[in-house]
């Protein structure tokens, strides 16, 4: 990709780079898979290998960092980091697969297959695009269903020992990270037992049953339709890139954990809070730790209100250039790299259980710091499994980014709840209270009041 620029305002991430270089990207993967199906395996066998690195590394530190000095404490950090960065490479080309989807898979199909009605295009490209195995916020849910079932009406902390040994991480993100405690499953579970036991029955019944009934639904409709090879292989693409999103997804809000406990230990050292550290670049921490120079406030403080690191590739080669831009300039940056905010909100349909609905929207960003009001519609610009017990709540949802296998599209279609994704400008244009109503025939957003 020739150029990435990250925006950061206030703990908020944004991401620009070409849609073109994306494409590119996909078709590099698609040329491939044609003289190797087992490419994209591979890549996810590869980065196995520095996965194995990363939580040695992490189980190591967790251990010994009290004994390490300033200088241990900072190597130990920069291969880690070194080990992290190559382990989440070559996943990112998971990343390609949004712009494929968004504009080109359903003119593909519908190529071939000219007659299809709207919902039978649809059911056709969910189905296909699905991974085939659940994702790991789904295995936790599964597990969480078990144990409440089983020991409903006489909950117990042991009963949550497990679920917190073994999914301790799921509603961390990159801002706000935890570990949970078998207290807060249990809590969670008192909540949850307050419906019907049947209720909690039939979802247990459903998880149970997706993976089965979506490769029947599968093979049905290869049976049914005679999709060419190359259509097949674009399914085949989707479905693995998938699997790999989820998987990275889930290492990463682990690694987070590390990333977290790794400041704490500066800040401790440094009388510092752990919040500021997270502040810091990789550079700044390295002074800190190698010559005792704090960054200064000032620029801490600038780059966190509004800044824009911009990377540009110089030609053909693999060399960066790098700079910083703040202030004005970063959002003026941002505004002009952002989409359009003119005509109307259209995305992708990810989940349509009805035809339309009307709610009121609410913008969330932050899952920790905003309380989401049950019955209205989720506007956010991505969803992530910290956003979970908000879905949960939620009538539909609508994003401004994401394809057919990302986060909020897997999870609107296991909750059976409408949702519109890839929209680009909904949180932008959209504001909380104002009544709207979803068209999930066409993938469109309409404000009927403000």
């Amino acid at each position: 990709m020739s150029l990435a620029i990250m925006g950061y305002k206030k703990g908020m991430l944004i991401e620009r780079s070409p849609e073109d270089g994306k494409l590119e990207m996909y078709k590099y993967i698609l040329k491939n898979m044609k003289k190797n199906p087992a490419f994209l395996k591979k890549i996810i066998k590869d980065t196995a290998r520095n996965e194995k690195i990363v939580f040695y590394l992490y189980k190591r530190f967790s251990k010994e960092r009290k004994k390490l000095n300033n200088k241990e404490l900072w190597e130990t950090y920069k291969r880690w980091l070194e080990k992290y960065v190559s382990f989440l490479s070559y996943p990112l080309i998971v990343e390609c697969t949004d712009i494929f989807t968004t504009y080109h898979l359903e003119d593909a199909v519908r190529k071939e297959l000219p007659d299809l009605t709207p919902d039978e295009m649809s059911d056709l490209i969910i189905a296909m695009s699905s991974p085939k195995e659940l994702s790991f916020m789904e295995h936790e849910r599964l597990d969480f269903l078990k144990a409440c079932i089983k020991n409903y009406g006489k909950l117990k902390k042991k009963h949550f020992e497990k679920q917190s040994k073994k999914h301790w991480f799921v509603i961390n993100s990159f801002r706000n990270i935890r570990y949970l405690s078998p207290e807060y499953f249990l809590k969670e579970a008192k909540k949850e037992t307050k419906k019907n036991k049947k209720k909690l029955e039939a979802e247990l019944k459903s998880l149970k049953n997706k993976i089965p009934n979506l490769k029947k639904r599968k093979k049905e409709i290869l049976k049914k339709y005679k999709l060419s090879n190359n259509l097949k292989l674009h399914f085949k693409i989707i479905e693995e890139m998938g699997e790999g999103i989820d998987k990275r997804k889930e290492k990463m809000l682990q690694c987070n954990y590390f990333i977290d406990m790794y400041c704490e230990e500066i800040a401790n050292r440094f009388d510092l809070k752990k919040k500021e550290v997270h502040e810091f670049t990789v550079e700044e921490i390295e002074e800190l730790l190698l010559k005792n120079k704090k960054p200064s406030k000032t620029s801490v403080k600038k780059r966190y209100e509004m800044s824009a690191y911009v990377m540009k590739r110089k030609g053909n080669t693999d060399d960066v250039e790098t700079k910083w831009f703040y202030g004005k300039k970063a959002e003026k940056l941002i505004e002009l790299t952002g989409p359009d905010l003119t005509g109307e909100i259209k995305g992708y349909v990810a989940s349509a259980p009805v035809d339309k609905i009307r709610g009121t929207a609410q913008i969330i960003m932050n899952t920790h710091e905003e309380k989401f009001k049950k019955g209205n519609i989720l506007v956010t610009t991505m969803t992530r499994p910290d956003f979970v017990p908000l879905m949960r709540k939620a009538k539909a949802i609508i994003t401004d980014e994401g394809g057919i296998t990302c986060h909020a599209a897997v999870i609107s279609r296991e909750l059976k709840i409408p949702c519109i994704i890839g929209t680009k400008k909904a949180k932008k244009l959209l504001k909380d209270n104002d009544i709207i109503e979803m068209d999930l025939k066409k993938g469109v957003v309409r404000r009927l009041s403000k």
